[in-house]
């Protein structure tokens, strides 16, 4: 597994489908093979986030959050997880919590949710575009 200080110096053209980005370190560790290999084979480790190239659904609003609280969630998952949770089940609007990694599924449409949007520094905002 090669490792990189910078994501964004890493053509996509080499092959590489994902990465994983180690919080403490800041390096990421490059992926190969199809998306859906990749998530057959995800591991749980709340120390790594996986990003996936390509065009991403989510547009991401770090230190936001919308609706406190937080009835529909799930626990121990990646980001990407979250995301396809969220597709899968409709959600066009989740938080993730910083602190812990859980995500928050908010139900309503992304313009509704976005005009209570407020800053939290503890949750990044993802929106469906």
């Amino acid at each position: 597994m090669r490792q990189f200080h910078n994501a964004r110096n890493m053509p996509q053209k080499n092959g590489f489908k994902a990465f994983g980005r180690v919080r403490s370190s800041g390096l990421c560790c490059f992926k190969a093979g199809s998306i859906s290999d990749l998530i057959k084979r995800l591991v749980d480790d709340r120390f790594v986030d996986l990003y996936k190239f390509g065009r991403d659904p989510f547009e991401v609003l770090p230190g936001k959050d919308v609706d406190p609280g937080c009835p529909n969630r799930l626990a121990g998952a990646t980001v990407l997880e979250c995301k396809e949770h969220a597709k899968t089940l409709g959600f066009e609007v989740f938080g993730r919590v910083r602190s812990n990694g859980e995500c928050c599924f908010k139900a309503g449409s992304v313009d509704d949710l976005v005009k209570r949007m407020f800053t939290d520094k503890n949750v990044d905002l993802y929106k469906y575009k």
